[in-house]
């Protein structure tokens, strides 16, 4: 029988090693501006909860910021999915990520 702690670590070492390898987009997916326009608004709300929270945590982290307007607001991937909606319409030829940068950029005022 396997100690845990070497299981933990195997564990740990493997994600560590799958993180490494796959680029964060891949992840959770990167779609492009036109097939972000073909999505349901379920797809949209779920996407962009799942990109950019942890990207606002990291903001907040990293800049030791005392609070997080992406996560404290209940309506905000709704707000980051309609800025999205606004980038495509402008930038037809690059993905969804990008506008979802932008959108965190300025909403933590960088």
């Amino acid at each position: 029988m396997r100690k845990p702690q070497v299981t933990l670590f195997a564990l740990c070492f493997l994600m560590t090693f799958v993180c490494i390898s796959v680029p964060a987009q891949n992840l959770f997916g990167n779609p492009s501006c036109e097939e972000w326009g073909k999505l349901s608004y379920l797809s949209k709300s779920n996407w962009t909860n799942a990109f950019l929270a942890p990207l606002s945590l990291t903001y907040q982290g990293i800049y030791k910021l005392n609070s997080n307007p992406f996560v404290s607001n209940p309506s905000s991937a709704e707000l980051a999915s309609t800025s999205i909606d606004g980038f495509c319409q402008l930038h037809p030829e690059q993905a969804a990520a990008n506008g979802a940068m932008v959108y965190l950029k300025n909403l933590m005022g960088f």
